[in-house]
């Protein structure tokens, strides 16, 4: 369970803290991200010189699997910056 005590103690979930928790979950992300992306790369090359309305449709799937691809990539970069920041001292 997540708890939280006072005195600046870190938050923890299972024993570990919450923050390593975050940064394996968006690593998994980058992850899942990267391997949609080459799902759709391999579809397009796969249905490359295909003809007829099928490889539309194929076609159709691999830009779906580039989109959520990139949804999945900026999303965990995002994230990951976000948690770089310490505050204003990270603009200055």
């Amino acid at each position: 369970m997540m708890t939280s005590k006072g005195g600046g103690e870190p938050a923890t979930f299972l024993g570990k803290a919450v923050s390593e928790l975050t940064r394996a979950m968006r690593l998994i992300e980058i992850t899942i991200g990267v391997i949609l992306l080459g799902g759709a790369a391999w579809t397009t090359v796969k249905t490359y010189k295909g003809r007829g309305i099928s490889s539309f449709f194929i076609l159709a799937f691999a830009v779906f699997l580039a989109a959520l691809g990139l949804a999945f990539l900026f999303g965990a970069f995002g994230e990951l910056v976000r948690n770089l920041r310490f505050g204003s001292e990270w603009l200055k």
